[in-house]
């Protein structure tokens, strides 16, 4: 139809002209033909695709009205093989294989996509959200763009230059994902309990490890970033591997020599600190057997003072037996001489 309205429609006269368009009508030919062999081959795959489906389902129907009917000796799907199993320890060998730079090529792609990611985070100030919609947005319109001109260049380029997307494929299933969460969950766990050790103080050098790591967090994080300190975290996992193993014979007499130091500095501390604690255990030793003594010289002292006042308990009481009647004859005799002047009153009232 399109070649037969090209014909009615377009009347070209020039010679590059007709040469465009016998290219062009060409060009739809083979794509013509090239479709209905993508067709006759899906047809052919979902005839052969019939036969592994189970006996329970409806029979399928195919493009053309064909229908194929479900057999009695449907086999079973085959399980995930091993290599499409992913587990922890695979996937910390490959970040390892990919830090080391064992592969340049993929391990220089990885780190010029965490930089650029870095710059357009930090020196750019992109929001994620920006980010990944404009990664979104340049995959569709690349879709769209491949999947246009690709019907176009069919006919030069043949049939597998067509593509269709893969749907419903199981990108993420249990068994691939439980080797993944175990080791998550267990280092989730050992967090845990590692920062309750430290709140209710199991050891007081744990405790104090935590105190300080995170009053140096709380001071760096007042300057540094959180996202300088990820890309701080990128260089250091991707440069110090490398770093490390182009100075290991260096590294390894630093850290013997630094290694012997404390090893001394630590024999001459826990000495200094053995010596320190005799002597303030003799001293300590020395001030108990002084305040016993004393103690024993004050509870003498106590003891003589007590049997004295005992002793002069008796004599104390007839003592003040016997000066007790002459306060009673003293207490009489000044009762008469207060006594006294008022008779005289008396006696020289009645004179009067």
């Amino acid at each position: 139809r399109i070649r037969m309205a090209m014909a009615r429609h377009v009347a070209p006269t020039s010679a590059p002209m007709r040469l465009v368009a016998l290219a062009l009508c060409l060009g739809l030919a083979r794509a013509e033909a090239a479709s209905s062999r993508v067709i006759g081959s899906r047809v052919g795959e979902r005839r052969e695709l019939a036969h592994y489906l189970p006996s329970t389902l409806r029979p399928l129907t195919l493009r053309g009205g064909e229908s194929v009917a479900p057999t009695d000796d449907t086999p079973e799907a085959p399980p995930p093989s091993a290599e499409a199993q992913l587990d922890a320890a695979g996937i910390k060998e490959y970040a390892v294989r990919l830090v080391t730079w064992e592969n340049p090529a993929l391990s220089a792609g990885v780190f010029a996509a965490g930089n650029l990611l870095f710059w357009l985070l930090l020196v750019q100030k992109w929001s994620p959200i920006s980010l990944a919609s404009w990664v979104l947005f340049l995959a569709i319109v690349a879709g769209v763009l491949y999947t246009t001109f690709a019907k176009f260049l069919v006919g030069f380029l043949g049939p597998a230059v067509v593509r269709s997307p893969k749907l419903g494929v199981a990108y993420a299933q249990p068994s691939q994902l439980l080797p993944l969460i175990a080791p998550v969950c267990d280092f989730v766990n050992f967090a845990i309990d590692d920062v309750k050790r430290a709140c209710w103080c199991v050891s007081y050098a744990h405790t104090a490890k935590y105190l300080v790591c995170s009053w140096l967090l709380s001071k760096l994080s007042r300057h540094v970033s959180l996202g300088v300190m990820a890309y701080l975290a990128l260089l250091g996992a991707f440069g110090l591997p490398k770093l490390v193993e182009a100075n290991r014979e260096e590294i390894n007499e630093a850290l013997s020599l630094a290694t012997q130091q404390l090893s001394g500095l630590k024999s001459q501390l826990s000495s200094e600190v053995t010596s320190r604690l005799s002597s303030l255990k003799a001293v300590a030793e020395n001030a108990k057997f002084e305040l016993k003594s004393a103690l024993e010289n004050v509870g003498g002292m106590l003891g003589s003072a007590t049997s004295g006042l005992t002793a002069g308990l008796p004599g104390l009481s007839a003592g003040a037996g016997v000066s007790s009647a002459p306060r009673a004859a003293a207490a009489e005799a000044e009762e008469e001489e207060e006594d006294a002047p008022a008779a005289n009153d008396d006696d020289d009232d009645e004179a009067e």
